[in-house]
């Protein structure tokens, strides 16, 4: 199943920087300008009742959690595989003239699970701020072997009428079989998004549709929703 179309996968290849953080601050940067097509939604329930913990919740326990309210927060996905990074890596060594040296060390600061950009909405500057999210990393038995507090990599901007978005990245461990994210927003104790991961595929969304991004922005791989 492949969500991203081919001006986003061009824009993406644009991208020159090789060095760990330039590489993924440059990915976010050029995804959250891009314009992509418009397709629908499909998500997949997924496996993961196992997937219990003492500060969060699991992923059913989470769902039957969730306020009965409007919604003020949203939050998007974009994932880079290790794949692109290194055929951009060595596609940027050869345009600046990198030495064998230099090529073999920016080959060596690819996260071995690829990067994901995180696109967190809300309906004011102060809430946009990725600080308030945890990321919880599983691997494919429910056994966490992860967890990281959110942080500001992309200042929140105004988007539209209502909302704004500020940016995050996460940098994966090796997928063996697969892997699960939990994004979880400590300020209103709730699950806001599951990601399963796959090698050599794309993640698959599996929990909290309500929280998918506002329509016209990026839900998974640069697809816009209606």
């Amino acid at each position: 199943m492949r969500f991203c179309c081919c001006h986003v996968e061009r824009e993406a290849r644009r991208i020159r920087r090789v060095k760990s953080w330039q590489t993924a601050l440059a990915i976010f940067a050029a995804l959250a300008t891009s314009v992509t097509l418009a397709e629908d939604v499909k998500t997949n329930d997924g496996k993961g009742a196992n997937l219990t913990d003492t500060a969060v919740p699991s992923p059913s326990a989470s769902s039957a959690q969730q306020p009965n309210r409007e919604d003020t927060v949203r939050v998007g996905l974009e994932y880079y595989s290790p794949e692109e990074q290194a055929a951009d890596t060595r596609k940027s060594a050869q345009v600046e003239g990198f030495s064998s040296k230099e090529k073999k060390e920016a080959l060596a600061k690819i996260p071995a699970g690829g990067t994901c950009a995180v696109e967190l909405y809300a309906d004011a500057f102060e809430a946009a701020d990725p600080k308030r999210l945890t990321y919880v990393i599983f691997n494919s038995t429910g056994k966490e072997i992860e967890r990281r507090k959110g942080k500001s990599i992309l200042a929140a901007r105004k988007i539209g009428y209502y909302w704004w978005k500020g940016g995050d990245q996460i940098d994966l461990p090796a997928i063996q079989d697969s892997l699960r994210v939990r994004i979880y927003d400590e300020l209103h104790s709730q699950t806001l998004a599951e990601y399963v991961f796959r090698p050599k595929q794309e993640p698959d969304r599996v929990c909290c549709d309500k929280f998918l991004p506002p329509p016209g922005e990026r839900g998974i791989l640069g697809k816009i929703l209606r």
